[in-house]
């Protein structure tokens, strides 16, 4: 589907080599939990890991691509394993494309997806204190901030986080 200039497709192994170019990149890895270095298979297990969690109905992992094509990033919507109808919106846009409005664009039609077709009634955003081009992504998006947190999925420490919530009826 077309979001402005962006279209979401679920991810697939042809996006594997985009992927793999696109999130080794330190810079994606100090805003996201991608590890740095990234491993050589990493695109490819993350494509089979989101293909089951697709399957599972646990997650929603989409490549986000130009309207003609090319390849800028990841989007997804992760179910709370014991609150299914909250899910977890979790993007990252490579470096070459930053400040170009597609990370916003795709979160945009990601919620949409989610509230309708995934039938969620909230939605939790979270980005590093630190990173306020996504802190600003979000609150446009219209998502309440609702605390600061301590990194739980990071192996190295990346300092507090911000936490936002965002539910059907907004």
């Amino acid at each position: 589907m077309d979001a402005m200039n962006v279209r979401l497709v679920p991810v697939s192994a042809r996006h594997a080599r985009d992927i793999q170019a696109l999130a080794s990149d330190e810079a994606i890895a100090r805003w996201t939990a991608i590890p740095h270095p990234y491993p050589r298979d990493g695109a490819l297990a993350f494509v089979d890991r989101a293909q089951r969690m697709r399957a599972r109905g646990a997650q929603e992992t989409f490549a986000v691509c130009e309207a003609g094509g090319g390849f800028l990033g990841v989007a997804a919507l992760g179910r709370d394993e014991k609150l299914p109808e909250r899910a977890e919106l979790g993007y990252w846009i490579g470096r070459p494309y930053w400040g170009r409005g597609y990370a916003t664009a795709a979160a945009r039609w990601l919620l949409a997806y989610g509230f309708e077709r995934m039938d969620l009634d909230v939605v939790v955003a979270r980005c590093f204190a630190m990173n306020q081009a996504s802190a600003r992504i979000i609150e446009k998006l219209g998502f309440r901030f609702v605390g600061v947190e301590t990194s739980r999925t990071r192996k190295r420490p990346a300092g507090p986080v911000r936490r936002y919530e965002l539910t059907r009826g907004d």
